[in-house]
């Protein structure tokens, strides 16, 4: 090859090479962009368990509380949950302790606690609940605490078949007899009527002239009926009963159960 055709080469190769490069560059551009505009492959998605599934995003609270205590130890106690969660609440295990002086929860005797019983509360809902704590009768009580805990959530449609709404209306107490007993009534009216309830507690709510809690007591007889040895300072123009539904259900909540369904 003469040196003006050498020269005359050198250029073509050059652009060549360019050319090569270029493409190359351009492919990987390609395969990169065809990378980025993938959505990542999710993982194997784990069976959700009973621990993980349980729990609603909030949890009923215990908006008050009170008691009245007898000279033998015994704290006869009320108190009003509330629910604003989202998703009816089920399992829910509340726990009522008595608060020493010192700030301690008191041993209660064993096997004598009568905790309250909430298998199921309904966003909005407000329900009054009573139980019972033996303590020594020489400790001092300064006051009661309450938690709710362990709740699960459930659809509300799980407990379409239920009454939009279960009140106790038209109550009316007796005056003490001999024994000082004295008894409290009340009629269970539902919305829609000659709906069944499901497992149903009656629990009664006592509150003195300053609209404190002083007393509850509940009731599985199948009627709001209350007979019992009521504080003195009680203002029966202030009581309260209300109606509390469901069955506890073990492991993960089953609707069917919880609402009666499957009954």
């Amino acid at each position: 090859m003469t040196e003006p055709e050498r020269s005359r080469s050198a250029p073509t190769q050059w652009a060549l090479i360019g050319i090569v490069v270029l493409l190359i560059a351009g492919l990987a551009f390609v395969v990169a962009s065809r990378g980025r505009d993938q959505k990542p492959t999710a993982g194997p998605t784990p069976t959700p368990s009973a621990a993980a599934s349980s729990g609603p995003a909030c949890s009923p609270t215990v908006a008050e509380i009170g008691y009245s205590r007898t000279n033998t130890g015994r704290i006869d106690f009320g108190l009003i949950a509330r629910s604003d969660c989202p998703a009816a609440a089920v399992n829910n295990v509340v726990t009522v302790s008595a608060i020493g002086p010192d700030g301690k929860p008191i041993a209660n005797a064993p096997g004598t606690a009568l905790q309250p019983r909430l298998p199921v509360i309904l966003p909005g809902q407000r329900l009054g609940l009573a139980g019972t704590l033996l303590v020594d009768r020489a400790t001092k009580v300064s006051r009661l605490t309450a938690t709710i805990s362990d709740s699960q959530a459930l659809p509300v449609s799980e407990f379409s078949t239920w009454a939009r709404t279960v009140t106790v209306t038209d109550l009316k107490h007796t005056q003490p007899d001999a024994s000082g007993l004295s008894t409290v009534t009340g009629t269970v009216v539902s919305n829609p009527d000659r709906v069944n309830l499901c497992n149903p507690d009656f629990n009664l709510i006592l509150r003195n002239k300053d609209n404190k809690i002083i007393y509850g007591m509940t009731t599985t007889k199948g009627e709001p009926t209350f007979e019992e040895r009521f504080p003195d300072t009680t203002d029966y123009t202030k009581t309260e009963a209300y109606v509390v539904q469901g069955v506890f259900t073990l492991g993960h909540a089953s609707g069917a159960r919880a609402s009666c369904r499957s009954q």
